[in-house]
């Protein structure tokens, strides 16, 4: 059995054991590599947070998928889904599985602490997504049931060195906006959080949040929190996420990994014979 091929089966038994395919559930989502796209729709940053810039975070995330460490998940790009008409939601999305790089051939499966809604638009008529919002793309919000102020996206499959994510505006939100904190948990047990408000004006608002690890450490998952708890209903505190994009640990072709173990078997057998 080959390199290449070994791979390709194992890739298929890590989206074939991705979670049931039912109505509504999302079973592989692809990437691109533009962050913040506008061939279909754009979602205008209005303020960013974090070490890194949005322009140089596009920049290297980009350079990322191109050599298939990275991506940008929009939504819409490679989405198979029950939930495909105007303004559908899907209500019972928890895991989804991510096909990354220009190939599509890197695996990251992504999971929710809940239930999560994906809101679609009619791409031709531009349809807004979310109720009275005047952004118009896909995106991802906690579901109908429970405390819908948190939701945690937990990352395995790829080691994630460098994440971004854009959280929008919400027409629903407070009159002086909401409080919210997004938090990153790092694979050594310490975390990074960046708190704004955010406020109710559609398309006025929109956040850049930008995480990095420390050498020697991935990111682990994120939590998204609206700390803002006077709103009468708490779906109206909902969190819109938009674009998610990621940098990975690049995982070496077949030929170069076999290579590697060849050079290193040949000082050994070097080093040996000098003995």
């Amino acid at each position: 059995m080959n390199a290449t091929w070994r791979i390709s089966v194992v890739l298929a038994v890590i989206f074939a054991c991705g979670s049931p395919v039912s109505a509504g559930t999302i079973s592989v989502v692809g990437t691109t590599g533009i962050y913040d796209e506008n061939a279909v729709a754009t979602n205008t940053v209005d303020v960013e947070l974090g070490t890194k810039s949005l322009a140089q975070f596009k920049t290297d995330v980009l350079a990322a998928y191109n050599v298939n460490a990275g991506g940008v998940i929009d939504w819409e790009t490679g989405v198979t889904s029950t939930a495909s008409v105007v303004g559908a939601s899907n209500n019972s999305l928890q895991n989804i599985n991510v096909a990354y790089g220009a190939s599509a051939t890197e695996s990251l499966s992504i999971g929710f602490g809940r239930q999560m809604e994906l809101y679609t638009n009619n791409v031709a008529g531009q349809v807004s997504v979310v109720s009275a919002e005047t952004d118009r793309a896909n995106s991802i919000l906690v579901g109908n049931s429970g405390d819908a102020r948190a939701f945690t996206m937990t990352f395995a499959g790829a080691d994630l060195t460098e994440v971004g994510a854009t959280l929008l505006s919400r027409t629903t939100f407070t009159s002086g906006g909401d409080d919210v904190t997004v938090t990153a948990n790092l694979s050594g047990g310490s975390s990074l959080s960046l708190n704004t408000t955010i406020g109710k004006t559609a398309g006025a608002d929109d956040t850049f949040f930008y995480f990095a690890a420390s050498e020697g450490e991935t990111i682990d998952s994120l939590t998204f929190t609206n700390n803002t708890t006077s709103h009468s209903l708490d779906l109206q505190a909902r969190l819109v996420l938009d674009d998610f994009g990621f940098v990975a640990t690049a995982v070496p072709e077949p030929s170069s990994l076999v290579l590697g173990i060849a050079g290193l078997l040949g000082l050994a057998w070097y080093g040996w014979r000098r003995r």
